[in-house]
């Protein structure tokens, strides 16, 4: 009986963690003027997604997709608590020529997202890991700079974007990556710096 009691107190607090961290992303995408911006777990994005203006410049690409990489720390009265994103900026993510867009196109971008997902997820199992405040600034660069230097391996090698094969593989990996890398339970709190 006691087993049983271990088991469901320790569900109960795993399913608190799950709620809290959601309630807590909500808010977030709320105070950013959640409108202007798409969580990765708001599903697949759209064409309807791609709300901002396109560059003036001739040479512009038929598309633009602006995606960011945050850690939002929030004090919830037992300590602080860092919280990684993954979201879309809709007003910097632009069409030039509707006529242009194409489902490959777009497969590209949900693939620049997915693979932020997983720089994402990397970054929060280490703030579960308990960083000073510190460290949470300097794995937060250190991953946005991996997810650059991704991004253009994969600019590269699909030729951004237009050699399908090479999305696709490059899909398969990432898909892979996101099923190899669990959402991390959520920080109890952060240790002070000393």
């Amino acid at each position: 009986k006691i087993y049983k009691t271990t088991n469901t107190r320790k569900f109960m607090k795993k399913a608190l963690i799950i709620l809290s961290f959601l309630l807590s992303m909500a808010a977030y995408a709320a105070g950013q003027n959640g409108t202007d911006m798409k969580m990765w777990n708001e599903g697949d994005i759209t064409w309807a997604d791609f709300k901002g203006v396109p560059p003036a410049s001739a040479d512009a690409p038929v598309s633009g997709f602006e995606c960011t990489l945050d850690v939002k720390r929030e004090d919830l009265g037992h300590g602080r608590e860092y919280f990684a994103y993954a979201y879309m900026d809709k007003l910097h993510s632009y069409v030039t020529d509707t006529a242009l867009v194409t489902p490959e196109r777009l497969r590209y971008h949900q693939l620049q997202f997915d693979a932020l997902e997983v720089i994402r997820r990397r970054l929060q199992n280490e703030i579960g890991m308990g960083l000073t405040d510190e460290q949470v600034q300097e794995r937060t660069a250190y991953y946005r700079t991996v997810y650059l230097e991704q991004l253009a391996e994969i600019d590269r090698e699909t030729a951004n974007g237009s050699d399908g094969k090479k999305v696709g593989e490059w899909e398969y990996f990432t898909h892979k990556n996101l099923e190899q890398t669990a959402v991390a339970e959520l920080p109890q709190s952060v240790p002070s710096n000393w």
